[in-house]
């Protein structure tokens, strides 16, 4: 499906003091959850000169979405099992982590996940980006905020209380959750044992 995001009206809302967003409605489709929600697209330090490469970024994002996000959440569920201060989460199976604690129902805004860039952040090429995602706090506890998860291409690398949402307008303060790869790296070898297979590279 293809979407046609108003760009000038993305940089045009940073540019009057508000956030760079744009809302579409999108059909999630993974193989624990499928659900027509509303994706949230918040793009910050969009201007003419990064534009066709941001383009090209946000094109691979939604066309490979599925992957990406069932990346991330079961990425967050890996790591969570391995956690000391979650050691009830292994006794909930993957499937009940999407049903059970993505809390749809519970954000106020105007999407139901929300896709945030920050153009100073595609360094050399790269396409970094997070998703924030509200949880559930009325069931089994995960976070009694939202968790936002960072991605490098079709890969998590780090995540943490989504209690700000301004953590990716300053390319330089989202960078620090770029500089450490190695915060998922168990949580993928599980996920390699089990078959995982990741979304196609971003080129």
């Amino acid at each position: 499906m293809q979407y046609n995001l108003d760009w000038e009206f993305i940089m045009r809302q940073e540019a009057e003091g508000e956030y760079p967003e744009v809302v579409l409605p999108f059909v999630l489709n993974t193989p624990y959850l499928q659900k027509d929600i509303q994706l949230g697209i918040r793009i910050w330090e969009l201007d003419a000169q990064n534009l066709d490469f941001t383009k090209k970024v946000v094109d691979y994002i939604l066309r490979c979405f599925d992957k990406l996000f069932e990346t991330a959440w079961t990425t967050m569920y890996y790591d969570l099992c391995g956690n000391d201060n979650y050691p009830d989460m292994a006794e909930h199976t993957l499937e009940e982590f999407y049903t059970k604690q993505i809390d749809f129902e519970g954000w106020c805004g105007d999407c139901d996940i929300l896709l945030e860039l920050n153009c100073g952040l595609m360094k050399e090429g790269r396409a970094r980006y997070s998703f924030a995602i509200p949880t559930n706090y009325r069931d089994w506890l995960i976070s009694d905020d939202d968790l936002r998860i960072y991605m490098d291409g079709n890969r998590a690398v780090a995540a943490n209380i989504n209690n700000d949402n301004m953590q990716m307008a300053e390319a330089s303060l989202a960078e620090v959750w770029y500089q450490y790869p190695g915060i998922f790296a168990q949580a993928r070898q599980e996920m390699e044992k089990v078959g995982f297979q990741y979304a196609e590279s971003f080129a």
